[in-house]
């Protein structure tokens, strides 16, 4: 069962953020009087069919979860496991954050975000991106340093330094609201999406792909060892 769940956890690094992005954009589309070109998706946790919203964003956390197993896993032989560690704590950390999202829903679109339950929401949206943005910042960092990851390194650190800017803006506007100015303007809804297409959407579905082809790679491999001629008494190892 260990070995069944570590064959299909990078799978679910594909899954998850496909699965994610095709429920908010049905159910932005099926709930009446919501703009997708305006409101964010956290919009979505409010009204009589906001669990769905928000139990996709829990089902989204706990299955970039399962990829983390995985992804440590798989990743051993290319990262130094010290740093291995830090990425992967930071992005559970990040999952968690997706979890909080749907547990802590936001106040009313246009409506102040000042009370608990809407603060802690925008606080998770701080413990989605910012332990993201480092963790691809690290792993960019080491990969392009690393033969034959280069190119996805440049990736990482681009992302990681894209990420970075969402988290800041959102710890600056609970600091002093004036100076980013109306988080709720005209475009916002379609902002947020481009954000998590090319952050966490696009960089899991790009990892798992890269974990998963990683993983099939090395069965064939244990097997080659397992079935390996012993020259030296004439039996097979």
């Amino acid at each position: 069962m260990k070995d069944r769940f570590l064959q299909l956890s990078p799978l679910a690094g594909i899954i998850a953020p496909i699965l994610f992005a095709i429920v908010f954009t049905l159910d932005g589309f099926l709930t009446p009087g919501y703009s997708a070109f305006n409101e964010a998706i956290s919009y979505l946790d409010l009204g009589v069919n906001g669990w769905i919203q928000r139990a996709n964003f829990i089902i989204f956390g706990l299955l970039l979860m399962v990829f983390a197993v995985g992804y440590a896993r798989y990743m051993r032989p290319i990262i130094p496991r010290r740093w291995l560690s830090v990425i992967t704590t930071l992005l559970v950390l990040s999952d968690l954050g997706w979890v909080m999202a749907g547990l802590f829903v936001p106040n009313a679109y246009l409506s102040p975000q000042n009370n608990g339950h809407a603060l802690v929401h925008q606080i998770a949206a701080i413990i989605v991106f910012l332990p993201f943005a480092i963790a691809s910042l690290i792993q960019g960092i080491i990969l392009v340093m690393t033969r034959g990851w280069r190119l996805y390194g440049v990736y990482c650190i681009i992302v990681g330094l894209i990420q970075a800017v969402f988290p800041i803006g959102t710890t600056v506007y609970f600091i002093n609201p004036g100076i980013v100015g109306n988080v709720n303007s005209p475009g916002s809804g379609l902002f947020n999406r481009i954000a998590l297409l090319i952050g966490p959407l696009t960089w899991y579905i790009i990892l798992g792909c890269i974990v998963l082809v990683r993983s099939g790679a090395q069965k064939p491999e244990s097997r080659q060892r397992v079935s390996t001629p012993n020259l030296e008494n004439g039996t097979v190892s």
